[in-house]
């Protein structure tokens, strides 16, 4: 039987003045402290799935497994600095005295600390967290004791969490009466009653020529150079559908939610270039999350304050116009190695994703796919009645929860005032 064993933090931490994550463990292993370096246990996944998560090769040895961490910004030590343990048993540890992790943030741009397990976790929290004010991620444990996860699972997981930088930022869409006018044709709208337009127009904007709608954006970079990206266009939309549904005014509140949907269409055009100009990163190839994709984030449902949601066929939220997507990123230069403009590459991105569907149907043999443009009766009969229904109901219930005080369904108060609200903890 194992006797306990006083162990004193072997290894110095990984780390330089570009470091922008922090990832801990609990202590090195026995098999770790024979081969001189953390995670030296053959059966532990740490340098397989971490390489996996960024796109290189293995590391083989403490060199390439340094220079691998340093340059990828990643610094490395464990939450433990000493204690009492039999053999390389977590369970076992007593008397503990924690790492120093406050030398690590003020030599370096640390943004985000990970935490490899529950061992380190627990001690984290304890311990550094309450001095620190910093909360730590929790990835799933490498260790090969943790048999509830794949190679595959952990390297998806992994890639879920790990994150190098995050943001948000705003900009605007521009429409004028014409931009309106294509919109609502675009929504399967006849031009011919343009009396019913201009009534909507004046009700939702007055007099004005041309309004503008801010877009917010927040946005976080992984270590595989894959983004995720929110944006949304708020509540305003919600508020006048609204509006028009309680005077049961269904066809104008369909009017209301194709200019939502067009707007959006429109901030997904100028998303690259004003992606790029406030960030300075290069983003390509949009694609939309749906519901069960979505559910794989928890970050994102915790920033986003639900437990649940819905979408429609087009990728956005009900009942906020609000769109979760990831992209590819790099940063900008001003061409690439094979000599391509940045302008061309930028337009070549416009249009991608799920832009060009039918907002209101999923049916493919629906007549909208096949022309712009139908009477007003075909529009209300074909879609408008079982969709708008639909969107009456969920908002009556979200309404009625409002007033007995709370929602199951956790979409109260939802949509991208939430992540503001807990943004940069």
């Amino acid at each position: 039987m194992a006797e306990y064993t006083h162990v004193v933090q072997p290894f110095e931490p990984v780390f330089d003045e570009k470091s922008k994550i922090l990832i801990l463990g609990s202590l090195p292993s026995v098999k770790s402290r024979e081969n001189g370096f953390y995670y030296g246990h053959p059966q532990n996944r740490f340098w397989k799935v971490l390489s996996a998560v960024i796109g290189c090769k293995e590391p083989r040895d403490i060199t390439q497994k340094k220079d691998m961490l340093l340059s990828h910004h990643i610094a490395l030590w464990d939450v433990i600095y000493e204690c009492d343990i039999k053999g390389s048993s977590d369970s076992s540890i007593k008397n503990v005295v924690t790492a120093d992790i406050s030398g690590i943030i003020q030599k370096s741009r640390i943004q985000y600390i990970y935490v490899n397990g529950k061992t380190a976790e627990k001690y984290y929290k304890k311990y550094i967290e309450p001095d620190l004010h910093i909360k730590a991620v929790v990835l799933p444990s490498s260790s090969p004791a943790n048999a509830a996860f794949s190679l595959s699972a952990l390297i998806d997981s992994w890639k879920r969490l790990l994150w190098i930088c995050q943001g948000h930022y705003c900009y605007q869409v521009n429409v004028d009466y014409k931009d309106y006018l294509n919109i609502m044709q675009d929504g399967h709208m006849e031009a011919t009653d343009s009396a019913e337009f201009a009534r909507v127009w004046r009700e939702l904007f007055g007099t004005k020529s041309q309004v503008r709608q801010d877009v917010t954006v927040w946005y976080q970079v992984s270590l595989s150079g894959k983004q995720l990206v929110v944006m949304t266009l708020g509540g305003f939309f919600d508020e006048k559908m609204e509006m028009y549904e309680q005077k049961e005014q269904l066809f104008l509140a369909y009017m209301v939610d194709c200019l939502g949907m067009g707007m959006l269409r429109m901030a997904y055009q100028m998303f690259y270039e004003t992606h790029l100009c406030h960030t300075g990163l290069l983003a390509s190839d949009m694609i939309f999350l749906n519901q069960e994709e979505m559910k794989d984030i928890p970050e994102l449902f915790e920033r986003l304050g639900i437990t649940d949601v819905m979408l429609n066929e087009a990728f956005v939220m009900i009942p906020q116009k609000t769109v979760v997507f990831t992209t590819k990123v790099r940063e900008n230069s001003c061409a690439d190695g094979k000599g391509k403009r940045l302008e061309e590459e930028n337009n070549s991105n416009r249009g991608n994703g799920c832009m060009n569907i039918c907002e209101m149907c999923d049916n493919t043999q629906c007549a909208n796919r096949q022309k712009t443009k139908m009477a007003w009766n075909d529009v209300k009969e074909c879609l408008i009645d079982p969709v708008m229904s639909q969107k009456i109901k969920i908002r009556k219930s979200r309404n009625e929860q409002k007033r007995q005080g709370g929602n199951s369904n956790g979409n109260q108060n939802y949509g991208y005032q939430r992540i503001m609200s807990k943004k940069e903890d």
